[in-house]
């Protein structure tokens, strides 16, 4: 994000906590790992009159997710904060457009609105059906596979198939460069059973193994439901098998 987008956001969002009937205290926005999305966290205060006769004031907050849909124009939508999943003040439900280039189209913000919610809607990674049962009673589900680093790139199912959606960005490269090595990123869900232990995994066949922390397209660090790995094979191989 840009300064620009970035000013037009803290602008927008000081407007909608005002015309709700509060003001704003603080607030943070963050880019994702491509540019593309980004999230911000915000607080407010209501100082009425009435609050402040009958003991202090009303706090609100919000946790938005950003997304680009073109043109300089950014959906925000209020959303469950993946790192403080339970808020301690009030949550502020808000939805709106942001242009950091003029002003939107009034024939155009059904539109739009439309768009960033099925956009927001397909964040998630969805199941596969490519699933493994284990001795121990884990269920491995394997997702998808992607050149390193993933960032812009195709991710495929173990298949050959292109998959529509992408499990996470990454914009690191694993590595030094080697002529003789490429690396690829792996992306799985275990889901383990009640009171059972960790369990490992590897690659047959791999020449090297790189684990990195990951983050959705809206900038937040992944911890549960996804896990993932680089894999260095040798480079004469066209897919890992």
């Amino acid at each position: 994000m840009s300064y620009k987008v970035e000013k037009s956001l803290y602008g927008k969002i000081e407007r909608q906590l005002l015309t709700a009937g509060f003001e704003l205290r603080k607030i943070t926005i963050e880019p994702g790992p491509d540019f593309s999305a980004g999230h911000a966290e915000i607080r407010g205060n209501n100082h009425s009159l009435l609050r402040g006769i009958f003991g202090g004031s009303s706090s609100v907050e919000a946790y938005l997710e950003i997304d680009h849909l073109g043109n300089n124009i950014w959906y925000v939508k209020s959303a469950v904060n993946p790192r403080r999943p339970i808020m301690s003040r009030h949550r502020l439900d808000l939805e709106f457009l942001v242009c950091s280039e003029g002003d939107i189209p009034k024939s155009r913000k059904k539109e739009l609105t439309q768009k960033g919610r099925q956009k927001q809607q397909s964040s998630s990674v969805p199941e596969t059906k490519w699933k493994a049962a284990l001795p121990n009673g884990a269920t491995v589900e394997f997702i998808g596979i992607c050149e390193n680093p993933s960032v812009g790139k195709q991710w495929w199912g173990p298949d050959g198939s292109p998959l529509d959606y992408v499990p996470y960005i990454n914009t690191e490269p694993y590595g030094r460069p080697r002529a003789d090595r490429k690396i690829y990123e792996f992306a799985w869900r275990i889901k383990m059973p009640t009171g059972s232990n960790a369990t490992t995994h590897s690659l047959e066949g791999s020449m090297g193994s790189y684990y990195r922390q990951i983050s959705d397209r809206y900038g937040n660090r992944i911890i549960e439901g996804l896990s993932t790995s680089g894999y260095g094979f040798d480079k004469s191989r066209q897919k890992p098998r």
